[in-house]
């Protein structure tokens, strides 16, 4: 995890017994938007190297009224222009070279950064609600490092949960192109230090004291005297109706040097269930009712439903509850999901023509070398070597299946998965079921991995168009096969390449590809016509550090 110098910033703190805004599901707190302090590089996210005195950002605290206390801070806009890429040989810069996709996306999400929720219960126990997906990359583990360094509070009281999908976080709820630590280092300890400095007030307050003469060791405010009161003991006092500023050095993050967890090697919150079986994914959920959902699928990309010869025998198979035709093929609800794939794979189905049914493997490889660009006149008096490289469509393949749970009703709509871009999935969802936004609440689960597949939320879709024409909770399974054949992949992709070279040494390289175009339809349940993109696209291009 990276590491880095403390910030001060300028907090004023609020209690109130009923906010107007509710950045989190759990919590009503009210946000403002002031400025002041200064934090991470907006293209970076690199912390800044010192404390330092209140800037053209400020955050504003809002405490939620008691038994428990709750952070959640709303930090400023601030503009920022990356930094160009210093290229060590004399190439063309390529788009990404330029400005790297993760910078983009945090430069997007710096207007919502801010708006994170952190409570404190009672008995200690601190909750800080995610805005981001846990896939296996650890992040989970990361931010609760991040929640303890700043609270000095022992990591085993940390509980991080996966945000429901929240459409006032904009860009920032999307995680992917491995820059959620970049993007979350510096609010999530501000929020912390901010939760950190309101313990610290209500202690002296408590006490009579300077808050200046305090410390925190392990959740425990310690003052002169030996006095001592725990963060459970303060939780009650720190939420009740108090206003008061906090500012300087008080709501600082730490610096480096004092660092006594982040960037120690730790192992993962998750690690125990995960290993022993515990660890709930999307199917292992119980979810009052649902049940079991399998879809017949076309045997071509986009293929449709023409019509289905045997579903009276179907629906009179053991354990059949439903079949329902819906626009990615036909689905066979049932009591377990042997039946459910029982009564799919009875099925007879007449299809109709997909989409890419003409297109076969030689025919992409050959649209790929036509739309790429000749590599440019070779320069003089050095020599050169070219080669071309074909790269085949690959499937992300994540060890969790591709699966969703929805319960429809008739006024609202229920989605449970592992999702990377929630809130496009639940604005999609609500659109297709005819629904408004706030009817629809979209949970994000714990996912079995991902590579980049759950950025497309075509499960939690399809998911939902089964309960809505069952009417019934269904919980969605998609088997290994439908995902190798109708899943998203990674595109192929074809490159020219020329390296210059000189006594031995390599002076040059240039790369000439098919221009890169998004994939159209993304995030639709269903499947593109295979797109030509350049190997510096967005999935190619994520970093190895996995840190999304």
């Amino acid at each position: 995890m990276a590491e880095a110098d403390g910030e001060a910033g300028r907090t004023g703190t609020y209690t109130e017994a009923g906010a107007d805004a509710t950045p989190g599901a759990d919590a009503t707190p009210g946000t403002h938007t002031e400025p002041g302090t200064t934090g991470p590089d907006a293209a970076t996210g690199a912390p800044a190297t010192a404390p330092h005195a209140p800037g053209r950002r400020r955050f504003l605290t809002y405490l939620v009224a008691a038994p428990t206390l709750a952070v959640a801070t709303s930090i400023g806009t601030e503009s920022g222009s990356p930094a160009s890429a210093q290229a060590a040989v004399p190439s063309p810069p390529a788009p990404a070279d330029i400005v790297d996709l993760g910078d983009v996306l945090i430069l997007a999400a710096k207007p919502t950064s801010g708006l994170l929720v952190l409570t404190i219960d009672d008995d200690g126990t601190v909750h800080f609600q995610l805005p981001r997906a846990e896939v296996g990359q650890g992040l989970t583990t990361a931010v609760a490092m991040l929640v303890a360094e700043e609270l000095d509070t022992p990591l085993e009281r940390i509980r991080v949960r996966l945000d429901d999908a929240r459409p006032e976080l904009l860009w920032n709820q999307l995680t992917g192109s491995s820059n959620s630590i970049r993007s979350l280092y510096g609010p999530v300890r501000q929020t912390a230090a901010a939760a950190r400095a309101r313990m610290v007030a209500t202690a002296a307050h408590k006490w009579s004291v300077e808050p200046g003469t305090l410390s925190v060791h392990k959740g425990v405010v310690v003052g002169p005297g030996g006095r001592r009161a725990s963060y459970a003991s303060l939780a009650t006092a720190a939420a009740t109706g108090r206003t008061e500023e906090l500012s300087g050095a008080r709501t600082a993050t730490k610096p480096e040097s004092e660092h006594s967890l982040v960037g120690v090697p730790t192992s993962r919150i998750d690690a125990r269930k995960i290993v022993t079986g515990q660890q709930e994914y999307t199917l292992d959920l119980d979810v009052p009712g649902a049940k079991p959902a399998m879809v017949r699928r076309p045997p071509t990309l986009n293929g449709t439903v023409k019509s289905v010869a045997n579903e009276a025998a179907v629906r009179a198979m053991p354990g059949v509850l439903d079949v329902v035709v819906v626009e990615t093929g036909v689905a066979v609800v049932a009591e377990t999901f042997g039946q459910a794939l029982d009564g799919k794979d009875a099925l007879d189905v007449t299809w109709g023509e997909g989409t890419v049914d003409g297109l076969s493997d030689d025919g992409i490889r050959k649209k790929l070398r036509a739309a790429a660009p000749p590599l440019a006149v070779p320069p003089v008096l050095t020599e050169h070597t070219d080669a071309e490289f074909d790269f085949a469509f690959v499937s992300h393949a994540p060890l969790e299946s591709n699966s969703a749970v929805a319960d429809v009703r008739d006024d609202s709509a229920t989605i449970w998965s592992g999702l990377k871009s929630p809130i496009v999935a639940l604005q999609t969802i609500a659109a297709e079921l005819g629904l408004p936004q706030e009817k629809v609440t979209v949970h994000v689960v714990q996912g079995g991995g991902s590579f980049g597949r759950r950025l497309f939320f075509d499960a939690a879709l399809e998911a939902a168009r089964i309960s809505q024409k069952s009417r019934r909770p269904v919980r969605l399974m998609w088997s290994r096969i439908d995902d190798m054949r109708h899943g998203r992949m990674r595109p192929a992709t074809h490159h020219k390449i020329r390296a210059t070279h000189a006594l031995g040494n390599v002076i040059s390289s240039s790369t000439a590809s098919p221009p890169s175009r998004p994939t159209s339809g993304t995030g639709s349940a269903r499947s593109s016509p295979p797109t030509p993109r350049s190997c510096r696209s967005a999935e190619t291009r994520a970093s190895p550090s996995r840190s999304s």
